[in-house]
């Protein structure tokens, strides 16, 4: 998860939410606990890039490099999903779909000679 540091401007107040999305109540984002803005490192999410652009926060440089530094660090990448077996593709055919008793649903897993 990416962090960005943000700060309270005039006197709107953002009420905190964590990385988690729950809210802490009687808490503002960017502010200090007397109610001063101060600079205040916290989740990069769409809560406050909103904020943000409402003008109740503004983003400002992180007070520690080191902060900034692994904020930006690249995740790593998350393995690739299998690929779908022969037998789980989609099929698109203009034929009706016929459901037997003991019979695979796809048309091309049961063809017969006659059918090809």
């Amino acid at each position: 998860m990416k962090f960005i540091c943000v700060i309270a401007l005039s006197d709107g107040t953002v009420p905190y939410v964590d990385e988690t999305g729950r809210a802490h109540h009687g808490r503002a984002m960017g502010r200090a606990a007397s109610g001063q803005p101060e600079a205040e490192r916290v989740a990069d999410t769409t809560y406050v890039r909103r904020a943000i652009g409402r003008r109740e926060l503004a983003e400002v440089p992180s007070p520690d490099a080191s902060e900034a530094a692994t904020s930006l660090v690249d995740p790593a990448p998350e393995p690739e999903a299998p690929q779908a077996s022969q037998a789980s593709r989609v099929v698109t055919t203009d034929e009706p779909l016929v459901i037997q008793r003991g019979v695979a649903a796809d048309p091309l897993v049961n063809r017969t000679e006659r059918d090809q």
